[in-house]
């Protein structure tokens, strides 16, 4: 898990103080029933709408393209990147990035 940064969890209770969480009724797998129930949605579309996989598939598609990101990069390997890059930073402290490059030999 990679930790929230303390500027991004301001901006988001102040938007969520703002315009609060919206409720969708969503289907309830859990069950093996046919029910849906009320859920609390942080993060909808511009119009209000929940925001289903194939809306971030497109817009992902895109970003990955302006970037020239190769095809097979998905959003989710982006998600791996920037948590092992995070671990490492954490685990090694920052300098160790900078070190690295004057460094050839591999770290323990």
């Amino acid at each position: 898990m990679v930790d929230l940064g303390e500027v991004v969890a301001e901006k988001l209770a102040a938007d969520l103080d703002e315009v609060g969480a919206v409720e969708f009724e969503l289907p309830d797998i859990t069950t093996g029933e046919r029910l849906t129930r009320p859920v609390a949605v942080l993060f909808t579309s511009a119009c209000g709408k929940l925001l289903m996989d194939t809306y971030w598939s497109e817009l992902w598609a895109n970003w990955r393209q302006a970037v020239g990101w190769p095809k097979g990069g998905t959003f989710h390997s982006l998600r791996h990147s920037f948590a092992t890059t995070s671990e490492f930073t954490q685990l090694r402290g920052a300098g160790w990035w900078a070190a690295r490059d004057s460094n050839p030999e591999p770290m323990d």
